[in-house]
């Protein structure tokens, strides 16, 4: 397994390529937040510029201790197997490499065959018909967030400093992105959540109007069949009087009536 650490390098001729290639990619995470399409980008230019067979984005899960990861962004070349969404399992990447990633490490393989690498290790790498790669680790905030893939499909390749250098700009970027993109993603939910508490308010509010409008219109019922009961009640106590009275005139109207005769 061949490591090396890079130091910036000198001029080259496909420096300025390297540079507009990455002013590309800047532009991108400045214009867009959404990280399918900087990545989709990012992977086809860097693959086109350097001439690789595939370039890829694998996201690790922490949950698994970083044992597995996913294909989420692939660019290659028709005549190889693609890898979008595939999932890949290292039992050893979580225990001896996550945290030589995590604090930047940049790994470089010419020959994969040629390689001093564990057998399980190897067998990954044929499943996807690499046979030289360069691996540099993608960040959010200070936790490792995934890898960043370059393939040579075709044959081995002795991977130029100056090539290191590109992706590893490209990486940095890539990164910023990421973090990017997570604080939106919690800035997003955060507003959801006030944006609910805000509906559930309104509707409790709205709940206690309705509330206060029924009390007032019970008082305002009670005041009403109260002021109807209290000439309903002075008819009912006068009843048997008006009955009285009724009789008694009926009888002197007899009476008249008579003497008329």
């Amino acid at each position: 397994m061949l490591n090396s650490s890079y130091e910036p390098f000198h001029p080259h001729p496909h420096s300025f390529l390297h540079q507009r290639a990455l002013a590309r990619v800047i532009a991108k995470i400045r214009e867009s937040l959404d990280l399918n399409t900087i990545f989709q980008t990012t992977t086809s230019e860097v693959r086109q510029l350097l001439e690789a067979d595939r370039v890829g984005v694998v996201q690790l899960d922490p949950k698994a201790g970083w044992d597995s990861g996913e294909f989420v962004a692939e660019d290659v070349l028709p005549k190889f197997d693609q890898a979008l969404a595939q999932r890949v399992q290292d039992h050893c990447f979580g225990e001896d490499y996550a945290d030589a990633y995590a604090k930047g490490r940049i790994h470089a393989m010419a020959d994969v065959q040629a390689a001093d690498i564990s057998d399980c290790h190897r067998e990954i790498l044929n499943q996807f018909q690499v046979r030289a790669n360069l691996l540099v680790p993608l960040h959010c905030g200070e936790n490792l967030w995934g890898l960043l893939c370059i393939h040579q499909c075709s044959g081995p390749r002795q991977w130029q400093p100056v090539e290191v250098d590109f992706v590893a700009q490209i990486a940095s970027h890539l990164s910023i992105a990421i973090q990017q993109s997570q604080l939106l993603q919690k800035t997003q939910h955060q507003a959801d959540e006030l944006s609910e508490a805000l509906h559930d308010l309104q509707q409790i509010q709205l709940q206690l109007v309705q509330a206060e409008k029924m009390s007032t219109l019970g008082q305002l019922a009670a005041g009403v069949a109260h002021e109807i009961n209290n000439p309903v009640n002075f008819i009912a106590g006068n009843l048997h009087h008006i009955r009285t009275y009724s009789q008694q005139l009926l009888q002197m109207l007899f009476i008249d009536r008579q003497h008329l005769k």
